[in-house]
């Protein structure tokens, strides 16, 4: 009877420990999918976020390049000027004549 007796309060013991830890298991399983619920947001709006800074960087190219034409031809504008400015042979220049000289040419006169 004894050994009836300690086999039963063994498997009373066990069974209760059993459903403790289920208890304790379900808990904590339910904290771990609320966190994975979280995480899976969390990993959406990221998602959303870098496509919306693809877009961004995308727009920014297409400006820069249209900004870099406006700079190429300004700086084909520049460069025409200073190669015609060289290449143009040397211009004469009429010397005025000061009101010195021309006073001087009357008095001559």
């Amino acid at each position: 009877m004894n050994d009836i007796l300690h086999a039963n309060i063994f498997f009373i013991i066990t069974s209760v420990v059993v459903v403790v830890l289920a208890v304790f298991w379900a808990i904590i399983l339910w904290y771990v999918i609320g966190i994975v619920r979280e995480v899976r947001t969390i990993a959406r709006r990221l998602s959303r976020a870098s496509e919306n800074i693809e877009k961004d960087f995308n727009d920014f190219r297409t400006q820069v390049r249209a900004g870099g034409d406006k700079v190429r031809s300004l700086g084909l504008t520049f460069f025409e000027f200073i190669v015609r400015k060289l290449t143009a042979g040397p211009t004469r220049s009429k010397k005025r004549a000061s009101k010195v000289d021309s006073t001087e040419d009357d008095l001559v006169q």
